[in-house]
């Protein structure tokens, strides 16, 4: 406001913006959020549906994921009929009823005997991928992932007749062509990535390791022949292959199962995790690895296996907020294994009056883009007009918003829900006075 002039000053009035802080602490009780951590399976075998099976489903607190493991070795040489499609439906729909997001896996075996069950011809699975990939498709905001392409013991994608470049290839394009490319496609090994990928950057796809620790290539996950003195599309040794997956620029979802074999620190085996940004493994399995885990005590009183499920996927903490040079600066560690793998907003919330009033701008800033061990900084723009009023106090919050079902992602915490108060600020007029000529 302009026009108040006396003797030899002018006066303005200026907008004052106080802001406080919140004390943010890190969350101490276990970490639960969409899209990580621990899973337990549910195999169900679609040629003998048992509906009545859907209204007992153990449920296990504090795991948001599920492994569903579809068995169709009744339909090998014939195609999916109504009865199963009906029955796959009614598992999707029962998880999704339950917020259990599902890992699907589609099978036609699960006691290790891949070639015996599978068919005979590759066009039967394609029919099968096709069949089901419209239902999936249908459920796509229940479903994290889809492991393998049918084949294989156990769905692993080993002791197959169809596991040439090539079949790969056909395979996973006939899925992605069925889901019209609405889920992530997760492949048993890094080498399938390129296969699938070529000399591009790996998008949409993911990486399922169901053997990690059992030896130092984790039972074929790797190769044991350095990068250079192996082809594009032949397995690497460890070192390069995780340097292959570190160095994407979208981060690969990336999870499985821990079984028993090398014997190592309970550093190392952070440190491996971390290496492999690994998003989910199982719970369970192996029962050895798990038991010692469990026993394995840290300085910090938590067992090995509850720092690691306290470290699946992301685990983004607000370490301070602070009003700078007229923005925002907001200061966010990823204390998990691996970024966020899905499409995420990060957003401000303003409000006033008890909730009465309330703004949300999108923070400009790509949360999925901070990797799991890093720290960064993001900055808030917010315009002196849009201040909700003089002498009114707002009350700062962050949320995480998952794009493909507006799902909030906590962070990691105290008093943290859908939302996490950083602070407050007020807005106070004054006026300023400037001799006249002086533009200081």
């Amino acid at each position: 406001m302009r026009g108040q002039e006396s003797g030899m000053f002018s006066w303005t009035k200026r907008s004052k913006r106080s802001f406080h802080a919140e004390n943010l602490k890190r969350q101490q009780k276990p970490y639960i959020a969409p899209g990580r951590g621990w899973y337990h399976i549910y195999t169900f075998r679609l040629g003998r549906p048992e509906e009545v099976s859907l209204d007992w489903l153990p449920d296990y607190p504090g795991e948001t994921l599920a492994l569903v493991r579809l068995d169709i070795r009744d339909y090998a040489s014939r195609e999916l009929d109504t009865l199963a499609l009906d029955f796959a439906e009614q598992i999707f729909r029962a998880f999704q009823e339950r917020k259990k997001e599902m890992i699907l896996r589609v099978c036609y075996d699960t006691e290790g005997k891949g070639m015996e069950r599978e068919p005979q011809r590759i066009f039967v699975v394609q029919r099968h991928m096709q069949a089901l990939g419209s239902l999936a498709e249908r459920y796509a905001d229940a479903i994290l992932t889809v492991q393998g392409v049918f084949v294989g013991s156990w769905g692993e994608m080993h002791t197959s007749r169809f596991l040439r470049p090539d079949q790969i290839c056909l395979l996973a394009q006939t899925w992605q062509e069925a889901t019209h490319h609405a889920l992530t496609l997760s492949v048993r090994k890094p080498v399938h990535l390129r296969m699938l990928a070529g000399n591009k950057p790996v998008r949409g796809l993911g990486l399922y390791d169901d053997a990690m620790f059992a030896g130092a290539d984790h039972m074929g996950t790797f190769g044991d022949v350095p990068r250079e003195a192996a082809d594009w599309e032949e397995p690497w040794c460890a070192a390069d292959e995780q340097a292959y997956l570190s160095g994407q620029d979208e981060n690969i979802l990336c999870g499985g199962e821990a079984l028993a074999g090398i014997k190592l620190s309970a550093e190392a085996v952070l440190e491996e995790l971390q290496k492999m940004q690994v998003t989910y493994l199982n719970s369970i399995y192996d029962p050895a690895r798990m038991a010692e885990w469990k026993a394995c005590r840290l300085p910090s009183g938590k067992s090995l296996y509850e720092e690691i499920g306290s470290r699946l996927g992301y685990r983004i903490c607000v370490l301070c907020a602070e009003w700078k040079k007229g923005s925002l600066w907001v200061t966010l560690k990823n204390e998990g294994f691996s970024a966020v793998c899905q499409k995420t907003d990060l957003l401000l919330i303003r409000e006033c009056d008890e909730g009465k009033e309330q703004k949300v701008q999108k923070v400009p800033y790509e949360i999925c883009g901070l990797k799991g061990g890093q720290t960064d900084v993001a900055k808030v723009e917010i315009a002196a007009g849009e201040a909700g009023g003089e002498g009114k106090e707002e009350k700062l919050y962050l949320s995480m918003v998952r794009k493909k079902d507006r799902k909030p992602l906590p962070f990691a915490n105290e008093g943290a829900g859908s939302r996490l108060l950083i602070g407050r600020w007020m807005v106070q007029g004054g006026l300023h006075g400037r001799e006249k000529g002086n533009t200081d």
